[in-house]
Parts: structure tokens; sequence; C-alpha cells
């Protein structure tokens, strides 16, 4: 064991206790050896500093510094001077041998300080050494004050000297400069000093006297053996022992995740690998489909290769069909120019001919009128020739009658006035009607320019007829084109009317398009529907299934635990405690009375335990106070008070029995002494002369238990009251030696006999409360009406799971119709999609009979109606036109006659007024007119009226005369009037060149001239009437080709206009020629472009059929159908090639084979599609189940998540993973087995150990010394537990059982021996009965559970102290089976605060010396018999104040007390 034999502080401690340089020596004067010391100082001497310096040493912390501890204020820095000088604290140990058969050692280790207040708080330089001791290298070799010098007056000159001495010997010298872990390693792994409880003992001293308040903190056994073992075992392997449990029990706790996990798995994994199959076939039937798609989407591409080759083709057609179009139109539109050319040429033909026949016919006219002027002119001249004649007469008659007429002057100037006024009326008359004829004249004019504008108008009216008539003819093709068109759309039922417009019908197929769309949207709504509660029926299917399975687990389960219910009832029925405890060989498990009963048992039991406990105590007793003695009797309240008085200076205080045993060796007398008064006779005797000494006692610490007399010493009887009965005992052996001697003789055997009657019924209560366990179990499991529940639970679950089956089979039923109404459902939704692509299809050839042939219909409609209106408006003017000229016609004929008549009237007027004989010429008949107008006629009637009356007078004077001249001028009037009439506009000049002609020859010739001249005007008018003919006849049937009038034709001639017309005829005919070979050309391309078409058309709606019945994309790939496809199935599809596939002119037979092979086979991947999603669905309502996603969340997500398609093709890879995490769960499984198993063990070795540590501490070498007073003999501690009844498997269970409660609790103890600890005292499954002796006369009550362990007065710092040295010890042989070594001195500061008894001290110091223990203590205790027990004494007192440094020096003188004598009995 590790002693200290020297210390020494130099320059260190406090102002009032300073140590200059003071070695302490605790050795033992005679041996040379450490041994027990006290180190005595007065109160506030420095005890407490010397103690808390050296612990300074082991405990570094400047926080754990005892004075530091024990008030804040004190701090490490106050201990040591400011000045930079380092103060020494050094422990000089004597350690044990390394090896057997070797030396011990000494070994040198401390610290020097040094302390600079320059800094605040002060800093503080520690230097810790440590070395063996060398023949020149020891304790008093270092160069500290009071050991070598010089003493260093710095750190650095200390430092210096160390680090010599490591040189000088290297590897055992060991310097550590601030660095306190670092010196704590060192001391505990290489120098081996315990720490631990060098340590702990510094909170034993933190407290004066305090030694068991800081040992002594434990309340139950099990905090006692926590403690206990801490101190005791090797803390490594516990601590390794603890980090295995907590690692295994953390993995541990998830063993029923795992174990649920598993069963989980492995039940999901019956879903998955039906499913797994069934997705395997399903989509090896798929791919077998799925591939036809792969053709298909060949035979999609063929077709739309060939269709859109088809539609080139039919471009090319079509434009060349256009190209020849134009070149046709070209060819019209230059056979209509040359037409145009030949018309107008032609035209200019014409009118050139009918200008020359005009030409000839008016130059033949004129010729005639010519001739009909001068034949006029001539007999004009001839009849003017007469009137001149007769003139000549009627100028010879008058020159004869000019005297006669003198008389009738008045009358001739009243008819000449009257003439007068009628010339000039008839002259007015005259001018008025020269005015009408020239008004008649402009009238004429204007109808002219008239005519020529009507002319004009129709000529305009005929060309835009012309135009409007090839305009219509145009538009009325496209009309026609438009009919054909909508006819055919009618014929196939596009259109369903004729009077439905396009509007209408895109309307209506876009209705039909979104009502197919819509129904087929609806019907795969109501499939996707149907499909999804098909699923959801399955789904729940599954669940009931499940829920089926779990309930008939759960009927399992309940059907198991009613058997082992009933097999429990039947094995607690025949169990021997039951039957013992009611007496019977059958028992009721289930009766009320028999708990009651097991109860009685058990305190009976348990009573009569108690009592061999008190008999074996009592014999054990007997024969303690029979070795000791000589009689038996002992009674611990005796010896209690016996004690107490002996301590209280009562030497003669014993045992009255003791006492009558020496006295009264006569058994007889002595028992009738006794029989007089037991209470006094077995009570305390004393000394007279001490009886009052006796009564003065306070009895305030420590009371007996039982009241004890104490009397005076004496040998007589006691007066025999009548009003008691004293009962004898069954021997003299508590006051009589030779009765006692008798009773030890069989004492052993009435032991033997007790303990083996207490052990009966300590194996009746074991049973019993096992029993009683084992009843109460079955009660908790089974009772309560819990087997007659689980019974009907059973029948309920049994119900339970047939109505779930049913269920599930009433849903999987549904599930199927269904499924047959989606397959219905999808049938409908293809029919309607059908519909919709007809309806589409329609749609786009109402849209393309929209912009191709409608989009202009209503304009062409328009502009043919406006056409026609053009046409009939242009009539309408031709007409106009006409009537016009019709009615300047009708104008022209009546001012015709209207000028005839007005000329004849004018002409009579002028015969008339020429006629007029008589007028004067000089007269102003023109204003007399015009002051008193008159008619014409009245002028004329007076004029007559006055003619006549001259006349008359005439006739009457002149007679003969007068009558010849009335002759002459009738004659003369005549032929005036003629020549008016017949001559009428011919005027004197025009005939003066004919008056000296010969008339009848002049007229002779003319007339000759004439009858030459008119045939040739006949034959020119035929002629021109001929032509006029032929050129309207023409114009009626050309006009509408002629153009406009070439100023150029006019210069040529017939026959160079004939010239051109040829000319012009053939390039029509070229033309014409033209247009005919491009016409023929373009309708062969347009025939041909007609059949590209609609093979094109038919190739669109076969591909379009198959897309949609194959639901394929409208470009499909097939490299990318066929890898989706794969994808889908898991598979690698192989992709034919596509020149094996040969297109049929038509392909609607391939189409139609194909899509009978697709659709053949859909029904079967449709049905096992069925039974695949049935079993995902399966799958998926496993995964969902709750149980499930607990155990494993990922994949119930997953497999919840996952889709249909996906899950099929990765259902192989899905199973595999599943196996694999089964695989890894059930490895998992049998690791934390395997893992738990080792752990068992590990922690059972452990507990094998802290039972043998505590097997140990029971044993008898870890008992107090026999001559300690009182205990000697007597086991520090004893347990009532015997591990040794328990087998290895049950430790194994009851350990299991333990780390399953670890595992359930997750709750561990903090350090490793916690947990072994408990451990222990699960296995023993009692409390152990730990038991601490304790130093008391009365042998009673030396033992006291731990439990019940007090940590006031002096038995618990005697407590306190056997505890601490039975522990060093257990601490010291633990450890050296791990090669190392512990325990060491127990250095305490006052511990005789609370216990000052020398019989305690002495008990304490043998089992001390027994543990070898060195006990060093600091206290100011003066009570020598006390300090007496120990051998080393150290006082210490100041030995003055320095006067420089105002410290209080201490000093100390070494003494050795020696044993006291005893002193004599009174």
């Amino acid at each position: 064991m590790q002693k200290i034999s020297r210390l020494h502080l130099g320059n260190c401690g406090f102002r009032t206790a300073w140590y200059e340089g003071m070695t302490f020596d605790l050795t033992d004067p005679d041996s040379g050896h450490p041994t027990d010391t006290l180190i005595n100082l007065e109160n506030g001497g420095g005890k407490t500093t010397l103690i808390g310096l050296v612990f300074s040493c082991f405990e570094t912390s400047q926080e754990k510094f005892l004075k530091h501890i024990q008030s804040k204020h004190n701090t490490f820095s106050q201990y040591f001077t400011h000045d930079g000088a380092p103060g020494f604290i050094i422990v000089e140990w004597l350690m044990p041998s390394r090896t057997a058969g070797e030396e011990p050692y000494r070994l040198v280790t401390g610290q020097a300080v040094a302390v600079r207040s320059h800094t605040e708080p002060p800093e503080v330089d520690r230097m810790f050494f440590s070395f063996e001791e060398h023949t020149d290298l020891g304790l008093t070799d270092i160069p500290a004050p009071g050991l070598a010098q010089p003493t260093p007056t710095s750190m650095q000159e200390f430092s210096r000297w160390l680090h010599a001495q490591q040189k000088k010997y290297p590897g055992d010298v060991f310097i550590s400069h601030n660095r306190q872990a670092e010196w704590q390693r060192h001391l505990r792994n290489e120098r081996l000093i315990d720490l631990d409880m060098l340590r702990m003992q510094v909170n034993f001293s933190a407290q004066e006297g305090g030694f068991d308040t800081g040992f002594l903190d434990f309340k139950t056994e099990g905090e006692f053996l926590r403690k206990f073992l801490h101190l005791t075992s090797d803390t490594t392997k516990a601590d390794e022992a603890r980090k295995l449990v907590v690692a295994v029990c953390e993995k541990h706790r998830r063993k029923p995740q795992f174990q649920k996990r598993r069963d989980e798995l492995i039940r999901f994994r019956a879903a998955l690998n039906a499913f797994a199959e069934a997705a395997q076939l399903y989509l090896e039937t798929l791919a077998a489909q799925r591939s036809i798609l792969v053709r298909g989407a060949q035979m999609v591409q063929a077709l739309q290769a060939r269709a859109v080759s088809l539609r080139l083709d039919h471009s090319q057609e079509a434009e060349f069909e256009r190209i020849q179009r134009e070149m046709a139109s070209a060819a019209q539109a230059d056979s209509t120019l040359h037409t145009k050319e030949q018309a107008t040429v032609t035209w200019a033909w014409h009118q050139k001919r009918s200008a020359q026949a005009k030409a000839r016919k008016e130059a033949a006219d004129g010729q005639v009128k010519d001739l009909e002027r001068n034949e006029q002119l001539i007999r004009a001249a001839r009849l003017q020739k007469e009137i001149i004649g007769v003139d000549e007469e009627i100028k010879e008659l008058d020159a004869l009658a000019e005297a006669e007429r003198a008389n009738l002057k008045p009358t001739k100037d009243h008819a000449e006035i009257q003439g007068a006024l009628l010339r000039r009326a008839l002259f007015s008359e005259e001018q008025r009607l020269k005015e009408e004829l020239q008004t008649l004249d402009q009238r004429a004019a204007a109808r002219e320019e008239a005519r020529t504008t009507f002319r004009k108008q129709r000529d305009q009216a005929e060309a835009d007829e012309l135009r409007q008539v090839g305009e219509r003819s145009k538009h009325q093709a496209a009309e026609e084109a438009y009919a054909r068109r909508r006819e055919a759309l009618e014929a196939d039922k596009t259109f369903r009317a004729q009077e439905e417009t396009t509007a209408e019908a895109l309307e209506r197929l876009d209705a039909d398009t979104a009502t197919a769309a819509a129904e087929r949207d609806l019907h795969r709504a109501s499939q996707q529907r149907c499909a999804k509660e098909a699923r959801e029926h399955r789904q729940t299917a599954a669940a009931q299934r499940i829920h089926a399975a779990d309930l008939a687990g759960k009927a399992r389960s309940a059907g198991e635990f009613i058997a082992r219910g009933e097999v429990e009832l039947e094995h607690l029925a025949q169990l021997p405690a039951l039957l013992n405890a009611v007496e019977s060989d059958r028992v009721d498990p289930l009766s009320a009375a028999l708990p009651t009963r097991l109860h009685e048992v058990v305190s009976e039991s348990a009573r009569q335990v108690s009592l061999g406990d008190v008999r074996l105590a009592e014999l054990h007793a007997a024969r303690q106070a029979i070795d000791e003695t000589g009689v038996a009797g002992y009674s611990a309240d005796v010896a209690l008070v016996v004690q107490t008085l002996l301590q209280v200076g009562v030497r003669s205080a014993q045992a009255y029995n003791a006492y009558i045993s020496r006295a009264l060796p006569d058994a007889a007398k002595a028992r009738a002494l006794v029989a007089s008064d037991p209470a006094r006779f077995l009570g305390v005797s004393v000394a007279s002369a001490e009886l009052d000494k006796a009564r003065a006692l306070a009895w305030e610490t420590r009371r007996p238990a039982r009241p004890v007399v104490v009397s005076v010493a004496t040998l007589e009887p006691a007066t025999q009251l009548a009003e008691r009965v004293i009962v004898p005992a069954e021997d003299d052996s508590a006051f009589n030696v030779e009765a006692a001697a008798k009773l030890a003789s069989n004492l052993e055997l009435r032991v033997a006999e007790e303990n083996e009657r207490r052990s009966a019924y300590r194996e009746r209560q074991d049973q019993t409360q096992k029993a009683l366990h084992e009843l109460d179990t079955y009660a908790k499991e089974f009772g309560d009406g819990k087997l007659g529940s689980a019974r009907a639970g059973k029948l309920a679950f049994e119900e339970d799971a047939a109505a779930a089956t049913a269920r599930a089979e009433s849903l999987e039923s549904q599930a199927l119709e269904l499924d047959e109404k989606a397959q219905a459902l999808e049938q409908q939704a293809q029919a309607a999609d059908m519909r919709r692509q007809a309806a589409v299809l329609s749609s786009s050839a109402v849209r393309s009979f929209q912009s191709e042939h409608e989009a202009g219909h209503e304009e062409r409609v328009r502009r043919l109606a406006q056409i026609v209106q053009g046409i009939i408006t242009a009539q309408e003017n031709k007409s106009a036109a006409n009537v016009g000229l019709e009615r300047l016609q009708q104008e022209h004929d009546s001012d015709h006659g209207l000028r005839v008549s007005t000329d004849h009237e004018l002409r009579l007027a002028g015969e008339e007024r020429a006629s007029i004989a008589h007028y004067d010429k000089d007269y102003p008949a023109h204003e007399q007119l015009l002051q008193n107008p008159r008619p014409v006629e009245t002028l004329r009637r007076i004029y007559r009226d006055a003619e006549a009356a001259y006349h008359a007078q005439e006739q009457e004077r002149l007679g003969l005369l007068a009558h010849k001249l009335d002759d002459a001028r009738k004659r003369r009037a005549d032929k005036a009037k003629e020549f008016t009439r017949e001559f009428k506009g011919v005027q004197m000049a025009d005939i003066a060149p004919f008056l000296s002609l010969n008339h009848e020859e002049a007229l002779a010739g003319v007339k000759a001239a004439l009858e030459a001249a008119r045939p040739g005007q006949v034959n020119a008018a035929s002629n021109l009437q001929v032509v006029n003919g032929e050129s309207k006849k023409w114009f009626d049937s050309n006009k509408q080709n002629l153009g406009s009038a070439e100023p150029a034709h006019d210069a040529l001639d017939l026959d160079a206009l004939a010239a051109l017309v040829t000319d012009a005829e053939g390039r029509v005919i070229a033309a014409l020629e033209r247009m005919r070979t491009a016409n023929e050309a373009a309708n062969q391309a347009a025939d041909r472009a007609n059949r590209k078409r609609q093979a094109a058309q038919a190739d669109e709606k076969i591909e379009a059929l198959l897309r949609s019945s194959m639901g394929l994309a409208d470009k499909p790939d097939p490299m990318l159908i066929a890898a989706e496809i794969g994808a889908q199935v898991g598979m690698t599809l192989e992709v034919p090639d596509p020149d094996s596939l040969v297109l049929e002119t038509d392909a609607s037979n391939q189409v139609s084979a194909l899509l009978k092979d697709y659709k053949g086979k859909e029904h079967g991947v449709s049905s096992l599609h069925t039974k695949a999603r049935t079993a995902f669905d399966l799958v998926k309502a496993a995964a969902s189940q709750p149980s499930f996603r607990e155990v494993d969340p990922d994949v119930a997500q997953q497999m919840v998540a996952n889709e249909f398609g996906a899950a099929c093709t990765d259902a192989r890879r899905l199973l595999e993973h599943l196996d694999d995490r089964i695989a890894t769960t059930e490895a998992t499984l049998q690791s934390m087995q395997a893992d738990f198993d080792a752990c068992v063990e590990e922690v059972l070795a452990v507990v094998r150990s802290a039972i043998t540590t505590l097997n140990r501490a029971m044993s008898k070498d870890k008992s107090v010394p026999v001559g300690a007073p009182y205990v000697g003999g007597k086991q520090v501690l004893k347990m009532r537990a015997s591990f040794s009844t328990i087998p290895v498997e049950t430790r194994r269970q009851t350990l299991s059982a333990y780390l399953d409660t670890l595992v359930d609790t997750n709750v561990f103890p903090p350090r490793g021996t916690d947990l072994i600890a408990d451990a222990v005292m699960r296995v023993y499954g009692r409390p152990l009965g730990l038991q601490v002796l304790k130093m008391s006369i009365e042998e009673t009550e030396q033992y006291v559970p731990v439990e019940r362990v007090s940590n006031s007065g002096g038995e618990g710092v005697v407590m306190a102290m056997f505890l601490y040295l039975v522990i060093n010890q257990l601490r010291a042989e633990n450890h050296a089976q791990v090669h190392r070594i512990a325990g060491g001195p127990l250095i305490l500061d006052n511990p005789f605060a609370k216990a000052t008894s020398p019989a305690m001290w002495r008990a304490q110091r043998l089992l001390a010396e027994t543990m070898n223990v060195q006990l060093i203590f600091a206290t100011a205790l003066q009570d020598f018999n006390a300090l007496g027990e120990f051998q080393r004494f150290i006082r210490l007192r100041r030995a003055g104040q320095n006067s420089r440094t105002r410290r209080w020096h201490l000093e100390f003188a070494n003494l050795k007390l020696n044993d006291m004598p005893e002193e004599p009995a009174a």
C-alpha cells in the first residue's frame, strides 16, 4: 500500500500560520516505516492550510483548493509570497515493490509555486516534479527552504536545478511546468498514485470533521452498492461494459422494429412476389402485343411517307395543271387579243367598205341632186322669166292707166295703207315663221348632237355588255365548280341539307367533334373512374384480406393466449406452494380468498424468519457473551449503559449478571436472587460510592432501547411483591458460568437447528412469494375476465375475419364487373373517337370547300347579280339610247312635219305678201301695228275690202284696161305663187345664171342626164344597204370582241385591211390551238392530281385510323416506341427492317389485319393487366398498411408512390431489393442477438467480478481485529444474500431482462459501476441485506442496514472509517489484478470532532493497520486518551512573528505517545 513517509512545506502558508521550511516525518521512530500520524495544532493554527497545500499536489485545480472550497474569498495564490520566490510542497512516498522479492522504493513528488502580483489576479507559476530517490537525489537534496542550500530565489533557478537532475537521471526525473492534466496523468499512469482516492479526500475535509458526511452519502442499498463498486472495482472494465451496454441497447432498442420490419417485409414479399409473377406474365404478353405497335408505327410511317409522296405528286401535277392553265389562259388571252385585233381590223375593213359604199352613194346622190337642182333652177328661171314678162306687161298697162289713177288716189292710198299694214303683218308673220323654222333648225342640230351622244352611249353599253358577259362566264364557271363540290359534299352527307350553310355545317361538325370528344372523354373518364373504383375495390379487398389475416392472426393470438392461460391456470392449480397454503390437493387459482391466504402465509413465514433471526442473534450473542464474560444473557441495552457509565468515569459499572456469575457461583442461589427482581439483577451494577455519579448522568445523546435498572452491586434478594409473578428462564446460563458452559456445549446444535428451521420458513416464504408473484402475474395477464374476453374476442375476430373475407370477395367481384364496364366504356370511347375523327375529316373537307370554293361565293353571287344588273343596265342604256334615238327620230319627224307646215305657211305668207298689189312702202306700218295691233285676218279682210273698193273704183274708171291689168296681175300672182310653191328657198342669185338659157333644151339635157344618173344612184344605195347589213350583222356577232379603233387603219385600203384580217385570223387559230393543247394537258394533269390526292387522302385516313386505334403519335418513331416499350416491359424489342414492309395499293386490308391482330391480343393483355393490377393494388394496400409504413417508410412510400407500369418493370428488381432488405434485417437481428448475448456475457463477467468483490468484502479477512473493543473479530460488512444459489443461466436471463429494461427505458446509469451495481441487485432479485458494522457495545445493534446508516455522531465516523478502510483494501486488491497500484493514505482534517472515544479509535487504527492503510489526521483535540491511540504525534505551535514579513512561523515537536495502563476495576 502506498504510504507517505515525509512532507515538506517551504515558503508557503498563511500569514498567521507560515511554513518557512518544515519537514513532517510521518514514520515510526522505532521502525522508520510510515505510520499513523496525528498533526496537532490549535484551532486557527493552520491545519486546514497544511492539508489543503498537500492536497494541491494531487487536486491541482485552484478551484478545488481546500481553503477555496471552504470560502470563495480564499485563493491559492494567497498562500505564497508575491515576490517571485518559489514556495515548495513536497511529498515523499514509500511505494510498494514493483515485483515480488524487491524492496519498496521511495518516490518524491511535489510542486514549486511562484506568485507575481503585477497582474490581477496574481499570476501563479507552478512547476510539478517527481523522481525516485537515489543516493544523491532525495528529499533532502532539493534546494528548498529547510532542505538543501542555497535556496532558489526564483522559479528559473529551481527549474535549472530540476533540468540538471533530469539530465543526470534521464527518464526518472519528471517535470511539468503549468501542465496540470499532464501532471495528473503522470501521477496516475507512471507513478501509480491513486489520485481518485486522494482527490475524494478533499471533499472529506471540506467541512472540518465531516468525513462521515462526505463519505456516508447513500440513502439506499442501491446507492451504497453503486458507491462501493465504483470505489473498489476496476472502473475501466465497468465503463467498457457500460459503453457496450449503451451501444448494444441503442442497437437492441430497434430490435422490435427490426423484427416487426422483418415480419412485415416477409408478409409484404408474398404480395410483391405474386405481383412480380403476374407482372412478368403481363409484360411478356404486353410486349407481344406492343411489338405490333412497332409494326404499326412502321406502317404509319410508310403510309405517311407514301401520302407525302402522293401529296408531292399531287402538288407537282397541280402545279403542272396550273402552268398549263396559265398557258391556256395566256393562249386564250392571245386568242382574245388576236380576235380583237382581227375583229378590229375586220370592223375597220367593214367600216372602210361601208364608207366607200356610202361615199359612192353620196357621190351618186350628189350627182342626181345636182342634176335635180339644176333642173329646178332651170324651171325656176323659166318661171321667173315668165313673171318678169308679166311684170313688164303690168308695167305697160300701169303706165297707160296712170293718168286715170290720179282720181283714185284716196282709195288707192287707203288700199295701199291697208296693203302696207297687211304686208307688214304678213312680214311679221313670215319673221315669226322663220324664227320657228330657225328654232326647228336649232332643235334639229341639238337632236343631232343628242343622236351622236345616244350613239356613243349605245356603243359604250354594248362594250360594257360584252365585258360583263365575259366576266359572267368566268364567275358562272366558278359557281358551277362550287355547285359540283357542294353537291359532292351533300352526296357524302357532309352537308346534311341543301339549305345548310358552311358555317352551320362547320358549327355542326365542330359540335359533333366536341360532342364526340366529350363523349370520348366522358367514356374514358367513366372508364378511368371504373378502373379507379376497381382498383379501390381491389385495394379495399386487399385491405380486407390483410384485415382478415390480421383478424385471423389476432384470433390465433387470442387462442394462444387462451391456451397459455389455461396451461398457466392448470400449472397454478398444481403449484405446491398454493396447495400447501390451502392445505388441499387442489386449489382454485381464481379464488378471491387465495391471495389473502398467501399473504398470511408470507407474513407468517416472514415472522418466523424474523423470530429465527432474533433467536439466532440471541444464540450468537449468547455465544459471544459466554466467550467474553463466561455467561450468556448479553443485552445491548445493558452494554450501552455500561459503556456510557464507563465513559463518564463510573469505573465500577458492569453487567449485573456477570457480577452475579463471579460473586455467586451457586446456580440455585443465583437463580433465586435473579428471580427476586429480574429487572434489577439482569441490569447494571455499580459500586455504592458511584451510584450518585451514575444517577447524575444525563442520558441525552444515546439511550437504550429498553429501560435498564442501574443499582448498587449486592447479593441480597429483593423483596417479593404479592402482586407479581416471576416466570423463570429456561436455564441459568445468563448468570451462572456452569450453566453457560453447558449451554455453550450444545449451542452450535441449537444454532444449526434454528438455521434449519429458519431456512425452511425462508424457503416457504420465498416459494409462497414466488407463487404469489406467479398468481399476481397470472391475474394481471389473465385475470379480470381477460380469458373470457379473449374467448369472446377470438370468436369476434373469427367472425370479423370471415366477414372481411366475404367483403373482400364481394369487392373483388365488383372490381371484375367494373373492369368489364371499363372495357365497354373504352370501346365506346374508341367509337366516339372514330366519330370525332370522321367529324374532323368532314370539317377539314368543309373548310377546304370553304377556302377553295366558298371563299368568293358570295362575292361571285353578288358580282353575278351586279353583272346581270350591269348587263341589264347596259342593255337598258342601250335600249335607252335606242329609245332616245327613236324619240329623236320621232321629234325629227314631228319637227319635219311642223317644218313642212311652217314652211308652207311661210310660203303662203310670202305668196300672200307678194300678191299684195297695193301697199305704201313709206307708210310706217310697223309703228301703226305696234300702237294698234290687229289680227292678220282683220288686216286681210280690211285690205280685201280696200282693194275691192279700189278695184271697183278703178274698174269704173279704167274699164278694159283695168280688166287687162287685173288679168296680168292675176297671172303674175299665180306665177308668183307657183314660184313660191315650187321653188321655195330659191334665190334670184341662184337662178340668175339660168335666166338666159334655152330653158327647154337645158331641161331636156338635164332630164337625159338624170335618167343616166338615177340607175347608178340606185345601185350605190343598194350596195350601201347590203354593205351596211353585212356590217351590222358582223358587228352584232363580233361586237364583244371589238377593240378600240386604230388610227393607223384609216390610212389603209381594203386589200391591206384584208391582209391584216387574214394575218390576225392565223394568229387566232394558232393561239386557240395552243389553248386547246394546254387545256388537254391541264385536264390530264388535273385527273392525275385528283387520283393522287384521293390516294393520299385514303392513306392519310387509313394511317389516322391506324394511329388513333393504336394510340400512336402524329409522327411515330418505331425505334423510340420500341425503346419505350422496352423500358415499359423491361426487355429489348427488335425493330423489323422497314424495307420488309411492302404496302399494297389499297393498304386498308393490311391495316385491318394489323388492327385485328392488335385488338385480338388486347383482350389477353387486358385480362392479364387486370390480374397484375389486382396484385399491384394488393401490394399498394399492403404497403399502405400503417404497420408496414411504420417499419419501412421508404419502401412503403416508394411502393405507394410507384406507378403501375414502373412497378411492373421493376417488380423483379424490387423483389430482389426486398429480399436484400429482408436478409439485411435478418442479419441485423442475428447480429443484434449475437451482440446482445455477447454484451450479456460481458456484463455477466463484470457482475461476477463485482459479486466476487462483494463476497470478499464479507469475508473474515475484512473483519475488525479481534483485539478491538466491542467489535473485535466482526466483519465490517455483512450480506444476507447468497449468490451461490443463483445458477449462471438464471443470472444470464436476469441480465438479459435487465438489458431489455434498459432498452425500453433508454435510461442508463451514469457510470459503469452504477450499471454493474444495478445488475448485481437485479441478479439477486431481492434486497442484498447489506449491513455495516457499527461500533456498539450492544451486539444486537452492531450491524446496521446500509440504507439506515446515520452519518451523525461518532458511530457514523467509525462506520465511515470502517467502510473506507475495507473499500481501500478491496480497491488495492482489485487493481493489483490488473497490475495497478491502488489505495493509499487517508488524510483528514480533524476527524475527532465527532468521535473522541479511545475505543473507537483503537478499533479504527487496528483495522487500518490490518488493511495496511496509513492514517494522517490533523486535529486541535487535546484528549490524549483518544490521541494516545496514534504512534506518531506531531505538535505544532507558533514560534513567533517575523518582524520583517509580519508572518507567524510555525514550529513542531515530535512526540510518541505510549499505551496507557489499564485502570483496575472498581
